[in-house]
């Protein structure tokens, strides 16, 4: 089950919806609150990699409840956990397919009412994606050689490098244009400390893709990169006009070749990183959609704001530029 706390950040109550669980042990229990406690062990953190946290304070041995809550304000119920005999816990949580952004972990003591709530921030860290714009520009050069560098979905791409320790296994992971972290499985080095993989292109989201290989035993990283190209027939378009603005600018978002009548929701992309929630809307009888937004925040540079239609599945991406 999935929460939406996003109408606790458009408000002053905000910070109620995060401590008020923390505020009702303080008044049934003085000092109660204080005698949880929960870090992250292993900052700064990378999207797709693992995320180590550590507790104390909990009753010993008892269940814990625990929770994510993402950038958007969805707050996700991850593994029932329990306490050590001290009162310690220890969890590892995987972040494959998250978002970039500031997420929160809470842990719920069920026994004791005790609860901790740490913040982790999730960076796009070794595979910084370059401007992934839809059918244009030049494709970057990474560590990987790619053959082709470019195609449609469904084609096989190949990917190769050297450098690896003989035999070594080798992690892969692909990163989207929208900056989420995938696993792709593990193989070996060849004897000469070589890789060569073949990637087959896949979704429906066209621009810069990466994919990521990872040496366990020599700590060798490389990324190669390649540009999944914008089919005509089953792929949605998006534009956002003006392509750059400042605080009082309304921008004016158009797609098309979404389902008809379909919900859509759309996000938004900071320079950072930083993902901000927007909206949802219903597209017209031709599987067209428009919309106004402003800025979420006042943060200079390229702006990117995704749109997914939550029947089709389509979903694409366009590009502003916030003048400050």
């Amino acid at each position: 089950m999935k929460i939406n706390l996003r109408w606790a950040k458009s408000s002053r109550w905000y910070g109620l919806a995060i401590l008020g669980p923390l505020l009702s042990l303080l008044l049934f229990n003085p000092g109660a609150v204080l005698a949880a406690n929960l870090s992250v062990t292993n900052a700064p953190l990378v999207a797709g990699q693992t995320v180590n946290f550590s507790g104390d304070g909990f009753t010993p041995n008892e269940a814990l409840s625990a929770w994510t809550t993402d950038p958007n304000g969805w707050a996700a119920a991850v593994n029932s956990l329990t306490a050590d005999g001290g009162g310690q816990i220890s969890y590892t949580l995987d972040t494959l397919g998250h978002i970039t952004g500031r997420w929160y972990l809470t842990l719920h003591g069920l026994s004791s009412g005790l609860e901790a709530i740490t913040p982790f921030d999730l960076s796009a860290g070794r595979v910084t994606l370059p401007d992934p714009t839809s059918d244009s520009g030049p494709v970057p050069q990474g560590g990987l050689q790619v053959t082709p560098d470019s195609g449609y979905a469904g084609q096989v791409f190949q990917f190769s490098g050297s450098g690896f320790a003989v035999k070594e296994i080798i992690k892969l992971w692909e990163t989207t244009p929208l900056g989420q972290a995938y696993a792709l499985g593990e193989m070996y080095a060849d004897d000469n400390g070589k890789l060569t993989y073949n990637y087959t292109g896949h979704g429906i989201l066209a621009g810069i893709w990466a994919v990521t290989a990872h040496g366990m035993s020599s700590g060798l990283e490389k990324v190669g990169y390649l540009r999944l190209l914008t089919k005509t027939e089953g792929v949605a378009n998006l534009q956002v006009s003006p392509d750059h603005g400042n605080n009082t600018t309304f921008f004016e978002v158009t797609g098309t070749n979404f389902f008809a009548y379909e919900t859509y929701s759309y996000w938004f992309t900071a320079p950072d990183g930083m993902t901000y929630g927007g909206g949802r809307g219903v597209t017209a009888n031709d599987g067209s959609l428009s919309f106004h937004c402003f800025i979420p925040d006042g943060k200079i540079g390229r702006w990117s704001i995704a749109v997914k239609g939550l029947t089709s599945n389509r979903q694409v991406i366009g590009f502003f530029n916030y003048d400050g």
